[in-house]
């Protein structure tokens, strides 16, 4: 379970233009802040509450790399106006539109009709920065602004602060530039208090408010197996920021926090292996020998993780905090909800898969729905109708034919630019369906791609769904993984149920076989009951899951509401596992009210899907680019 809001084009190994500030300029980014452009007075305006002046930017544009702006914001005649530079791509007065400022959040749009993009910020309570992101072309890179007073660089770095026992510095990392970072030791046997200790990362987004709610928010992220650090540019953060600090505990096994990795597909930049079987077993043996130089395997499970980080809680002074998290996050997130609910306010999750999900077993049916709302949804297009009348047969033909017959073809490797020749399986082909259903802007090519394999031409799906697999597996370390699915999924599982749950499905059972298959040659962990406890617990609790979600689907979350006694589901029709804006915003008002009762949560209805694409007819059959 992983979500992304990467593009297409960079999920695929191609740069995206990231900003397009206008159509003629090109996406060069620099790993240099920019010198001030007019340092007069601004001194005096770090200490105003006011907008007004000249803001240095810096936008994330991928690799550690940022894209030098340089915001100008006036007031002409009781009204704000704006305009932004662009040094790096050598744009200067671009015009702003629609530019406000109130509760300290600054809100402007870009009107080019090409690539319209929008900018929503929250001001420190100092005044001197302005936390946010950028949103153009289905992507929200972070974008920070800090004042322009002649000290760029350290303008635009968070300073040094304490919270409770714990010391947060700048982080070295260039992708988590917009935090702070520290470490917490811990015994890796929690159990006997002896032995290796870990070393865990922590990273602190401290509160832009004046003064701070006391209970933070703790974020978690997917996998299992993705570092928390990772979300560091999420602009759910961002969101919750407003009020309250935000701390990112990079799991144990994830991240910086004694990483379990390995490749269990081979070489990342081979696309070969990614279209065999899923878990070659020589690579998990060879996985398993290297790992337990470094860690117990037995020892990184969810329950024991979640008991560091409530140490942690009580190391940085905080009693009551709130949690958050999607997919595993929102395992997590509850998993911690469930062991220490006196410490929970609130729990806020997206993706939802709970305590008891059992890893795999819900993709065949998430995965059905998801295609059947796909070639629903096209037939109901008239030019995706028109484009591809017979879509549903087209798919199945497919399916057919690649269970009789492994495909080899042709494709051109994102990672290397290289032609290689690839041997893809129906079982691969099942992984990768799977992965371009969690991304939006990759499931509007998917009838285009299955048109294309219907009559034989395979290279643009698997270059495309490579760029997208790849990405997503980038973030797994799959040691950590499987210690959690091998200990609280695989040994809950039973015959009758998976024949029950994949019965004819087009995913079929091959991945829970693959986890059964896996788990045999993997160390397995213990589990407390009580995380599987199925009490009530009276913690406000608001589940946003996705209609089309193709691995916690609705029916997923549904479940678990009967545990809650203030819990509430929202369903996203048109919604992936992928977030948006609007669950965003009601995730942190969520957070902010500390009830869903009287949330608007209307905006879900208005979620729509991408449209279709649909080759131009002088370029009918060319690849997208």
């Amino acid at each position: 379970m992983r979500s992304s809001s990467k593009s297409l084009a960079s999920a695929a190994g191609v740069p995206a233009v990231v900003l397009c500030l206008a159509s003629l300029l090109s996406p060069v980014a620099a790993q240099t802040p920019p010198q001030s452009q007019s340092p007069a007075g601004n001194n005096a305006a770090a200490r105003q509450p006011g907008v007004e002046g000249d803001w240095l930017g810096a936008l994330d544009v991928g690799g550690g790399n940022r894209l030098r702006l340089v915001l100008h914001v006036k007031r002409q005649g009781g009204k704000l106006t704006g305009s932004l530079d662009s040094p790096d791509q050598g744009a200067n007065d671009l015009a702003l539109a629609d530019v406000a400022f109130s509760a300290r959040t600054l809100r402007f749009t870009f009107p080019n009709p090409d690539a319209p993009g929008s900018y929503e910020g929250v001001m420190s309570a100092d005044g001197a920065r302005i936390e946010g992101y950028w949103s153009q072309g289905g992507g929200r890179p972070p974008l920070s602004f800090a004042r322009a007073n002649g000290a760029p660089a350290q303008a635009l770095t968070p300073q040094a602060v304490t919270r409770g026992r714990l010391q947060f510095r700048a982080c070295e990392k260039p992708a988590l530039r917009n935090g702070l970072c520290a470490k917490y030791e811990v015994f890796e046997d929690r159990a006997a208090m002896r032995g290796r200790k870990i070393a865990l990362s922590v990273v602190l987004l401290p509160a832009l408010a004046e003064k701070p709610a006391p209970d933070a928010v703790f974020y978690f992220m997917g996998g299992p197996g993705a570092a928390a650090s990772s979300a560091v540019n999420a602009p759910l953060l961002t969101k919750f920021r407003r009020t309250r600090d935000v701390v990112l505990v990079d799991q144990r096994g994830t991240g910086d926090s004694n990483q379990l990795r390995c490749d269990v597909y081979g070489d990342p930049a081979d696309m070969r292996g990614y279209f065999g079987e899923t878990f070659p077993e020589a690579r998990i043996r060879a996985c398993r020998t290297e790992l337990e130089k470094i860690a117990d395997l037995r020892l990184y499970t969810t329950p024991i993780a979640m008991a560091d980080l409530d140490e942690i809680r009580a190391a940085m002074g905080y009693d009551k905090i709130n949690v958050s998290g999607g997919s595993y996050g929102s395992t997590a997130a509850l998993a911690y909800l469930r062991l220490y609910p006196q410490h929970v306010r609130a729990a806020v999750v997206s993706g939802v898969a709970p305590v008891d999900y059992k890893m795999a077993l819900p993709f065949a049916r998430g995965v059905e729905h998801a295609l059947d709302r796909l070639f629903t949804d096209c037939a109901a297009d008239p030019k995706c109708d028109a484009a591809y009348p017979a879509l549903r047969k087209e798919f199945s033909d497919v399916v057919a034919r690649l269970a009789k017959e492994p495909a080899t073809f042709a494709a051109m490797n994102p990672a290397t630019h290289r032609s290689q020749q690839i041997t893809m399986t129906r079982e691969a082909f099942m992984e990768h369906i799977r992965a371009a259903l969690y991304v939006p802007d990759m499931m509007v090519y998917l009838p285009f791609f299955i048109h294309e394999m219907a009559s034989g031409n395979y290279s643009h799906f698997a270059a495309a769904s490579f760029g997208v697999f790849k990405q997503l597996d980038s973030l797994l370390a799959r040691g950590m993984h499987l210690s959690v699915v091998c200990a609280e999924s695989v040994p809950y599982f039973n015959e009758e149920e998976i024949k029950r749950e994949t019965a004819d499905t087009f995913y079929g059972d091959a991945r829970v076989r693959a986890y059964q298959r896996a788990c045999g040659l993997w160390a397995k962990g213990d589990v407390p009951a009580a995380l599987r406890d199925t009490s009530r617990l009276d913690t406000p609790v608001l589940m946003i899951s996705g209609d089309i979600d193709p691995v916690t689907p609705p029916f997923v979350g549904a479940s678990a509401l009967a545990q809650y006694t203030q819990g509430k589901q929202v369903v996203v029709r048109n919604g992936t596992h992928a977030p948006y804006e609007c669950t965003d915003r009601l995730m942190a008002e969520f957070v902010e009210r500390g009830t869903w009762q009287g949330l608007d949560t209307s905006c879900v209805d208005q979620v729509q899907r991408l449209p279709f694409f649909v080759p131009p007819p002088a370029t009918a059959g060319a690849p997208p680019e």
